[in-house]
């Protein structure tokens, strides 16, 4: 005889365990409407078949009990099966136990008195459960699940056409168990004409996994939130001279320049530039901040020479309160080593740091960064200054060798609100500190 299992699309777990609430009420919430499920138990002679050391109609009793026992109370649920009474009887097609809430245990005692007789009508098996479905005006998806063809002289596809061109909400989903070529391709259209899916099962242990992947719906995922950005405020250095909202506190004009689309400024002589109040050139951007989170990134070519190099990016006052990030050079006995920091200064004192260098061990391709950087032009550096919330930090991309560095977080209450830059000397050493600023930019980011 052959056979088939039929069951509502929300028999999630029905061989693998159990249905949790969340499928449930992801299936609840794809329907304008509460759900109400029939469970359609196989009871036709082939379930007597062995599969190891059950047969196939204990399987399917133990995965409707679990079924029913995991389902919300407040859930409809009733009982179909056919074959159950008579051998030999295409009509043997019951609804046993109606949809009602809070069904479980009358259809567990009823699944376990049942014992496997009669034949294997699939075409009216789908017609029942369609038509009575659709006569209580709900949404009908069951699942099949067979291990042969039709054994009723009827036509299963074209049933399955009929019902989706009748215009019911009805899709049929076909697990094929252990069946041949031949004998897939019987049922495979039922999915097809339905809009269903059909998925291939050989043991009890497929068949509980083709079950879980046909049924149980997994909550759909929470959108990813992509970081989106706006830029509120940019300034690429075009021009002869700063733009308006600049100032330059203790200005040397000797020793910055705007040309060219970019901002030059060199620094020859030690100096403590974030600590000192006589910096020279110190550059204050008299913009309003946002609100909320953002990113403040400087891009440019940092020619890093002396060993002693540093540029400074963040927020201060009048005060010589102020939170940097700080992106450094030191000449040491493995040539020049770039460092990162962020530190907060209170009346130009430095009062916490956190960050560090972030240059690989001696001999290693940071060896002689400074020269590197200042010889390909070409691959600028990007230094950000960024708050989240009331936590900052700074980051750098270190152009020629591609990495990229965040220093630790800093919680401020109150944070300055002036953005500030500048470049210094911060020790001895032959030659130059020269900082060529292309470009910078503030974005909200969300």
């Amino acid at each position: 005889m052959k056979r088939s299992v039929l069951t509502s699309s929300v028999i999630a777990g029905l061989a693998a365990g159990a249905l949790n609430a969340a499928s449930i009420n992801t299936l609840s919430a794809a329907t304008s409407e509460q759900p109400q499920v029939m469970v359609i138990m196989d009871s036709s002679g082939s379930m007597k078949r062995k599969i190891g050391a059950r047969t196939k109609m204990e399987i399917a009793k133990q995965a409707v009990t679990d079924f029913v026992a995991s389902v919300p109370t407040d859930l409809p649920v009733g009982l179909m099966a056919y074959g159950h009474r008579r051998a030999k009887d295409c009509t043997d097609i019951q609804v046993m136990i109606p949809p009602a809430a809070g069904a479980a245990k009358q259809i567990e005692d009823s699944v376990w008195a049942m014992a496997p007789k009669g034949e294997t009508p699939i075409a009216e098996s789908l017609r029942a459960a369609a038509d009575y479905m659709n006569s209580q005006t709900k949404t009908a998806t069951v699942v099949l699940v067979t291990d042969g063809e039709e054994a009723c002289n009827a036509d299963p596809c074209a049933a399955a056409t009929e019902l989706e061109k009748s215009g019911v909400d009805f899709t049929a989903h076909v697990i094929g168990f252990g069946l041949n070529e031949e004998q897939s391709k019987a049922v495979k259209c039922l999915a097809d004409n339905t809009g269903g899916q059909f998925i291939a099962a050989n043991n009890s242990d497929e068949l509980a996994g083709a079950l879980v992947k046909t049924v149980v719906r997994e909550p759909a995922p929470e959108p990813i939130k992509v970081a989106s950005s706006r830029t509120v405020w940019f300034d690429d250095f075009d021009g002869n001279k700063l733009g308006e909202e600049w100032t330059v506190e203790n200005p040397n004009l000797d020793a910055y320049i705007v040309d060219g689309g970019n901002l030059l400024t060199i620094n020859a002589n030690k100096h403590n530039g974030p600590k000192a109040v006589d910096a020279p050139n110190r550059f204050k951007a008299g913009i309003d901040l946002p609100s909320g989170d953002w990113d403040l990134t400087v891009t440019g070519v940092f020619e890093y020479s002396t060993g002693r190099d540093g540029f400074y990016l963040g927020l201060s006052d009048e005060e010589g309160n102020a939170i940097f990030t700080e992106f450094l050079s030191y000449r040491n006995s493995c040539g020049y080593t770039p460092y990162l920091y962020l530190r907060r200064y209170t009346a130009f004192k430095e009062v916490a740091k956190g960050g560090g260098k972030f240059a690989a061990k001696c001999g290693g391709r940071y060896g002689d960064y400074a020269k590197v950087a200042a010889s390909q032009g070409s691959k600028p550096v990007t230094l950000t200054f960024s708050k989240r919330g009331r936590k900052y930090f700074g980051k750098v991309d270190s152009g020629p060798f591609g990495e990229v560095y965040e220093t630790q977080t800093m919680t401020l209450l109150r944070a300055p609100s002036t953005v500030t830059m500048g470049a210094w000397k911060y020790g001895n050493g032959p030659g130059d500190t020269v900082v060529n600023v292309d470009a910078i930019k503030l974005e909200t980011v969300n």
